[in-house]
Protein backbone atom coordinates (compact mmCIF):
# COMPACT_ATOMS: atom_id res chain seq x y z
CA UNK A 1 0.00 0.00 0.00
CA UNK A 2 1.29 3.47 -0.86
CA UNK A 3 0.41 6.17 1.32
CA UNK A 4 0.85 9.99 0.19
CA UNK A 5 0.53 12.58 2.84
CA UNK A 6 0.95 16.46 2.28
CA UNK A 7 0.51 18.58 5.23
CA UNK A 8 0.73 22.18 5.49
CA UNK A 9 -1.52 24.43 7.75
CA UNK A 10 -2.22 28.05 7.18
CA UNK A 11 -2.44 30.91 9.51
CA UNK A 12 -4.09 33.85 7.80
CA UNK A 13 -4.53 37.15 9.39
CA UNK A 14 -5.70 40.67 8.62
CA UNK A 15 -5.45 39.68 4.45
CA UNK A 16 -7.44 36.87 4.81
CA UNK A 17 -10.58 37.09 2.47
CA UNK A 18 -13.97 36.52 4.50
CA UNK A 19 -17.16 36.62 2.76
CA UNK A 20 -20.31 38.42 3.78
CA UNK A 21 -22.15 37.23 6.36
CA UNK A 22 -25.59 37.81 5.90
CA UNK A 23 -28.35 37.28 3.36
CA UNK A 24 -30.94 39.61 5.16
CA UNK A 25 -31.79 42.38 2.08
CA UNK A 26 -33.18 45.82 3.27
CA UNK A 27 -33.35 47.47 -0.10
CA UNK A 28 -32.97 47.22 -4.01
CA UNK A 29 -29.52 48.58 -5.76
CA UNK A 30 -31.89 48.70 -8.97
CA UNK A 31 -34.08 51.68 -6.40
CA UNK A 32 -31.15 52.87 -4.93
CA UNK A 33 -28.09 52.71 -6.88
CA UNK A 34 -26.03 54.79 -4.36
CA UNK A 35 -26.66 52.62 -1.42
CA UNK A 36 -23.59 51.62 0.90
CA UNK A 37 -23.42 48.46 1.41
CA UNK A 38 -22.60 47.28 5.08
CA UNK A 39 -21.78 43.49 6.60
CA UNK A 40 -25.63 43.32 7.86
CA UNK A 41 -26.42 43.00 4.04
CA UNK A 42 -25.44 40.38 1.26
CA UNK A 43 -26.56 41.08 -1.79
CA UNK A 44 -26.14 38.99 -5.63
CA UNK A 45 -24.44 41.92 -6.82
CA UNK A 46 -21.92 42.04 -3.59
CA UNK A 47 -18.53 40.16 -4.48
CA UNK A 48 -15.48 39.37 -2.50
CA UNK A 49 -12.72 38.37 -5.40
CA UNK A 50 -11.34 41.59 -6.28
CA UNK A 51 -7.80 42.20 -5.10
CA UNK A 52 -8.53 43.70 -1.66
CA UNK A 53 -10.41 40.69 -0.74
CA UNK A 54 -12.89 42.82 1.33
CA UNK A 55 -17.08 43.08 -0.10
CA UNK A 56 -16.81 45.62 -2.84
CA UNK A 57 -20.34 46.17 -5.21
CA UNK A 58 -19.79 44.72 -8.42
CA UNK A 59 -21.01 48.41 -10.33
CA UNK A 60 -17.73 49.58 -8.73
CA UNK A 61 -14.60 47.53 -10.06
CA UNK A 62 -13.41 47.15 -13.28
CA UNK A 63 -12.76 43.31 -13.53
CA UNK A 64 -14.18 41.04 -15.33
CA UNK A 65 -15.92 38.88 -12.84
CA UNK A 66 -19.48 37.02 -12.75
CA UNK A 67 -22.23 36.41 -9.56
CA UNK A 68 -24.44 33.44 -9.86
CA UNK A 69 -26.91 34.41 -6.79
CA UNK A 70 -29.09 32.39 -4.62
CA UNK A 71 -32.30 32.47 -6.80
CA UNK A 72 -30.56 31.47 -9.94
CA UNK A 73 -29.03 28.35 -8.29
CA UNK A 74 -32.69 27.55 -6.86
CA UNK A 75 -34.12 27.56 -10.27
CA UNK A 76 -31.68 24.62 -11.54
CA UNK A 77 -32.28 21.47 -11.10
CA UNK A 78 -30.21 18.30 -10.06
CA UNK A 79 -26.83 18.60 -7.17
CA UNK A 80 -24.49 18.50 -10.54
CA UNK A 81 -22.01 21.76 -9.60
CA UNK A 82 -21.41 22.11 -13.33
CA UNK A 83 -24.67 23.13 -14.24
CA UNK A 84 -23.83 26.32 -12.31
CA UNK A 85 -20.45 26.26 -13.39
CA UNK A 86 -21.05 26.28 -17.00
CA UNK A 87 -23.59 29.03 -16.59
CA UNK A 88 -20.43 31.45 -16.20
CA UNK A 89 -18.66 33.25 -19.17
CA UNK A 90 -15.18 32.52 -20.35
CA UNK A 91 -15.14 28.86 -18.77
CA UNK A 92 -14.98 24.94 -19.96
CA UNK A 93 -15.34 22.17 -17.53
CA UNK A 94 -14.01 18.50 -18.28
CA UNK A 95 -15.75 15.40 -16.39
CA UNK A 96 -13.19 12.01 -16.26
CA UNK A 97 -17.05 9.97 -15.97
CA UNK A 98 -20.05 10.05 -14.57
CA UNK A 99 -21.34 12.31 -11.63
CA UNK A 100 -18.64 12.33 -8.68
CA UNK A 101 -15.79 12.09 -11.36
CA UNK A 102 -12.85 14.05 -11.29
CA UNK A 103 -14.37 17.47 -12.36
CA UNK A 104 -11.75 20.22 -13.62
CA UNK A 105 -12.64 23.94 -14.32
CA UNK A 106 -10.95 25.80 -16.82
CA UNK A 107 -10.68 29.71 -17.14
CA UNK A 108 -9.46 31.34 -20.39
CA UNK A 109 -8.08 28.60 -21.37
CA UNK A 110 -5.92 28.63 -18.23
CA UNK A 111 -5.01 25.01 -16.64
CA UNK A 112 -7.64 23.48 -13.59
CA UNK A 113 -4.51 24.52 -11.04
CA UNK A 114 -4.19 27.56 -12.28
CA UNK A 115 -7.67 28.09 -10.55
CA UNK A 116 -7.85 29.46 -7.01
CA UNK A 117 -11.06 27.78 -5.46
CA UNK A 118 -12.46 29.44 -1.98
CA UNK A 119 -15.73 27.88 -0.34
CA UNK A 120 -16.49 29.89 2.35
CA UNK A 121 -13.32 31.70 2.65
CA UNK A 122 -11.39 28.67 2.84
CA UNK A 123 -8.65 27.58 0.14
CA UNK A 124 -9.67 24.11 -0.54
CA UNK A 125 -7.25 23.59 -3.80
CA UNK A 126 -5.84 19.67 -3.12
CA UNK A 127 -2.50 20.15 -2.39
CA UNK A 128 -2.41 16.07 -2.33
CA UNK A 129 -2.50 16.27 -5.85
CA UNK A 130 -0.21 16.35 -8.34
CA UNK A 131 -0.95 19.73 -10.02
CA UNK A 132 -2.50 20.91 -6.89
CA UNK A 133 -5.70 21.95 -8.81
CA UNK A 134 -9.40 21.27 -7.48
CA UNK A 135 -11.92 18.61 -7.76
CA UNK A 136 -15.04 19.65 -8.41
CA UNK A 137 -16.61 16.24 -8.44
CA UNK A 138 -17.05 16.10 -4.52
CA UNK A 139 -18.62 19.60 -4.58
CA UNK A 140 -22.58 19.54 -5.10
CA UNK A 141 -24.68 22.48 -5.24
CA UNK A 142 -27.10 21.86 -1.80
CA UNK A 143 -26.36 24.83 0.72
CA UNK A 144 -24.58 27.06 -1.86
CA UNK A 145 -25.69 30.72 -2.02
CA UNK A 146 -23.66 32.27 -4.06
CA UNK A 147 -21.14 31.57 -6.75
CA UNK A 148 -18.65 34.27 -7.73
CA UNK A 149 -15.92 33.97 -10.39
CA UNK A 150 -12.99 36.43 -11.18
CA UNK A 151 -11.30 36.06 -14.87
CA UNK A 152 -7.79 36.68 -15.20
CA UNK A 153 -4.79 36.87 -13.43
CA UNK A 154 -4.98 38.30 -9.70
CA UNK A 155 -1.80 36.03 -8.30
CA UNK A 156 -0.38 40.11 -6.73
CA UNK A 157 -2.97 38.92 -3.67
CA UNK A 158 -4.08 36.03 -3.84
CA UNK A 159 -0.94 33.66 -4.78
CA UNK A 160 0.24 31.66 -8.02
CA UNK A 161 -3.08 29.65 -7.14
CA UNK A 162 -4.48 32.46 -9.13
CA UNK A 163 -3.12 32.90 -12.71
CA UNK A 164 -6.09 32.18 -14.53
CA UNK A 165 -8.68 33.49 -11.99
CA UNK A 166 -10.54 32.92 -8.57
CA UNK A 167 -13.68 31.13 -7.86
CA UNK A 168 -15.72 32.33 -4.82
CA UNK A 169 -18.37 29.54 -3.15
CA UNK A 170 -20.81 30.71 -0.21
CA UNK A 171 -23.19 28.30 1.57
CA UNK A 172 -26.36 30.15 1.88
CA UNK A 173 -27.88 32.07 4.91
CA UNK A 174 -31.33 32.19 5.92
CA UNK A 175 -33.83 33.01 8.25
CA UNK A 176 -36.69 29.94 8.52
CA UNK A 177 -36.52 26.21 7.28
CA UNK A 178 -37.16 24.06 3.82
CA UNK A 179 -36.55 20.83 2.39
CA UNK A 180 -36.22 19.57 -1.18
CA UNK A 181 -36.38 16.14 -2.93
CA UNK A 182 -35.67 15.44 -6.21
CA UNK A 183 -35.39 12.07 -8.47
CA UNK A 184 -34.41 11.39 -11.88
CA UNK A 185 -32.55 9.21 -14.05
CA UNK A 186 -30.08 6.25 -12.98
CA UNK A 187 -32.34 6.38 -9.74
CA UNK A 188 -30.70 9.26 -8.72
CA UNK A 189 -31.78 10.52 -5.29
CA UNK A 190 -30.94 14.00 -3.78
CA UNK A 191 -32.46 15.54 -0.38
CA UNK A 192 -31.17 18.61 1.25
CA UNK A 193 -32.47 20.26 4.26
CA UNK A 194 -31.98 23.86 5.66
CA UNK A 195 -32.61 25.68 8.82
CA UNK A 196 -31.28 28.66 10.20
CA UNK A 197 -31.59 31.90 11.85
CA UNK A 198 -30.47 35.46 11.15
CA UNK A 199 -30.90 38.26 13.87
CA UNK A 200 -28.56 41.78 14.10
CA UNK A 201 -26.59 40.07 17.17
CA UNK A 202 -26.19 36.76 15.84
CA UNK A 203 -26.80 34.47 12.82
CA UNK A 204 -26.79 30.40 12.36
CA UNK A 205 -27.35 27.82 9.46
CA UNK A 206 -26.85 24.26 9.21
CA UNK A 207 -27.77 22.52 6.16
CA UNK A 208 -27.21 18.68 5.44
CA UNK A 209 -28.39 16.35 2.63
CA UNK A 210 -28.11 12.95 0.94
CA UNK A 211 -27.05 12.37 -3.10
CA UNK A 212 -27.34 8.84 -4.52
CA UNK A 213 -26.91 7.82 -8.51
CA UNK A 214 -26.52 4.57 -10.28
CA UNK A 215 -24.67 6.21 -12.37
CA UNK A 216 -22.99 5.07 -16.08
CA UNK A 217 -19.92 3.55 -17.33
CA UNK A 218 -16.89 5.96 -16.96
CA UNK A 219 -15.28 3.32 -19.50
CA UNK A 220 -16.84 4.22 -23.17
CA UNK A 221 -17.09 0.20 -23.98
CA UNK A 222 -18.31 -0.85 -20.44
CA UNK A 223 -21.41 -1.67 -19.51
CA UNK A 224 -21.42 -1.58 -15.43
CA UNK A 225 -23.02 1.63 -14.32
CA UNK A 226 -20.77 3.28 -11.52
CA UNK A 227 -22.57 4.59 -8.80
CA UNK A 228 -21.77 7.71 -6.85
CA UNK A 229 -22.92 8.11 -3.17
CA UNK A 230 -22.16 11.05 -0.80
CA UNK A 231 -23.52 12.47 2.63
CA UNK A 232 -22.67 16.18 2.95
CA UNK A 233 -23.14 19.05 6.29
CA UNK A 234 -22.54 22.39 5.98
CA UNK A 235 -22.61 25.18 8.63
CA UNK A 236 -22.43 28.70 9.09
CA UNK A 237 -22.60 31.42 11.91
CA UNK A 238 -21.92 35.18 13.39
CA UNK A 239 -21.93 36.34 16.79
CA UNK A 240 -21.96 39.92 17.49
CA UNK A 241 -18.95 40.18 20.48
CA UNK A 242 -18.80 43.93 20.61
CA UNK A 243 -19.97 47.12 18.49
CA UNK A 244 -18.83 46.40 15.08
CA UNK A 245 -16.83 43.26 16.19
CA UNK A 246 -18.36 39.70 15.24
CA UNK A 247 -17.12 36.33 15.66
CA UNK A 248 -17.59 34.35 12.59
CA UNK A 249 -17.17 30.43 11.41
CA UNK A 250 -17.84 28.03 8.95
CA UNK A 251 -17.71 24.69 8.35
CA UNK A 252 -18.21 21.72 6.15
CA UNK A 253 -17.82 18.33 5.94
CA UNK A 254 -18.67 15.37 3.19
CA UNK A 255 -17.95 11.73 3.11
CA UNK A 256 -18.21 10.00 -0.43
CA UNK A 257 -17.61 6.90 -2.66
CA UNK A 258 -17.62 6.74 -6.00
CA UNK A 259 -17.27 3.59 -8.44
CA UNK A 260 -14.17 3.82 -11.06
CA UNK A 261 -13.56 1.95 -13.68
CA UNK A 262 -9.62 0.85 -14.26
CA UNK A 263 -7.25 -0.95 -16.60
CA UNK A 264 -7.73 -5.14 -16.15
CA UNK A 265 -5.94 -7.44 -17.32
CA UNK A 266 -5.05 -8.99 -19.81
CA UNK A 267 -5.19 -6.57 -22.59
CA UNK A 268 -4.87 -3.43 -19.83
CA UNK A 269 -7.30 -1.19 -21.52
CA UNK A 270 -9.51 1.01 -19.80
CA UNK A 271 -12.95 -1.02 -19.35
CA UNK A 272 -15.22 -1.96 -16.53
CA UNK A 273 -13.83 -3.15 -12.80
CA UNK A 274 -14.74 -3.17 -9.12
CA UNK A 275 -12.80 -0.70 -8.47
CA UNK A 276 -13.86 2.35 -5.83
CA UNK A 277 -12.78 5.58 -4.22
CA UNK A 278 -13.85 6.66 -1.51
CA UNK A 279 -12.91 10.91 -0.43
CA UNK A 280 -13.63 12.77 3.32
CA UNK A 281 -13.94 16.14 2.76
CA UNK A 282 -13.75 18.45 5.93
CA UNK A 283 -13.07 22.66 5.61
CA UNK A 284 -13.48 25.22 8.12
CA UNK A 285 -12.61 28.92 9.45
CA UNK A 286 -13.22 31.04 12.07
CA UNK A 287 -12.09 34.31 12.81
CA UNK A 288 -13.01 37.85 13.87
CA UNK A 289 -14.67 41.02 11.73
CA UNK A 290 -14.39 44.15 12.61
CA UNK A 291 -15.82 47.27 10.81
CA UNK A 292 -15.32 50.52 11.34
CA UNK A 293 -16.61 54.18 10.05
CA UNK A 294 -12.43 53.89 8.30
CA UNK A 295 -11.16 51.17 8.92
CA UNK A 296 -11.66 47.07 8.21
CA UNK A 297 -9.72 44.30 9.77
CA UNK A 298 -10.25 40.82 9.02
CA UNK A 299 -8.40 37.67 10.60
CA UNK A 300 -8.87 34.30 11.20
CA UNK A 301 -7.73 30.45 10.91
CA UNK A 302 -8.85 28.32 8.19
CA UNK A 303 -8.04 24.91 7.52
CA UNK A 304 -8.68 22.03 4.39
CA UNK A 305 -8.35 18.33 4.64
CA UNK A 306 -8.90 16.06 2.10
CA UNK A 307 -8.58 12.50 2.35
CA UNK A 308 -8.92 10.12 -0.13
CA UNK A 309 -8.74 6.01 -0.38
CA UNK A 310 -8.74 3.85 -3.63
CA UNK A 311 -9.63 0.24 -3.34
CA UNK A 312 -9.76 -2.97 -6.03
CA UNK A 313 -11.80 -5.84 -4.44
CA UNK A 314 -9.73 -7.89 -7.07
CA UNK A 315 -6.73 -7.65 -4.61
CA UNK A 316 -8.46 -7.46 -1.38
CA UNK A 317 -10.35 -5.19 0.80
CA UNK A 318 -7.07 -2.85 1.69
CA UNK A 319 -6.82 0.26 -0.53
CA UNK A 320 -4.50 0.40 -3.01
CA UNK A 321 -3.36 3.84 -2.03
CA UNK A 322 -4.37 6.60 0.06
CA UNK A 323 -3.54 10.45 -0.04
CA UNK A 324 -4.02 12.91 2.11
CA UNK A 325 -3.87 16.52 1.30
CA UNK A 326 -4.00 19.67 4.20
Amino acid sequence: MKILHISALPLVLVASPVLAQSTTQTANTDQYPDIILTTRVQRDDTITVVATGNRQPLNQTGQSISVIGAAEIASIQGPDITRILTRLPGVSVARSGPLGSQTSLFVRGGNSEQLLVLVDGVRVNDVAAPSGGYDFGGLLSGGIGKVELLRGSNSVVWGSDAISGVVAITSREMNGAEASVEYGNHHAVDGNISAGVNRDGYALTLNGGYTSTGGISAAAIGTEADGFHQWHLSARGRLRLADSVDLVATGRYATSKLDIDGYPAPFYSFADTPEYQTSKQASGRVGLVYKGDNLTLNGGVALSDMRRAYFDPTFGTAPNYTTNGR
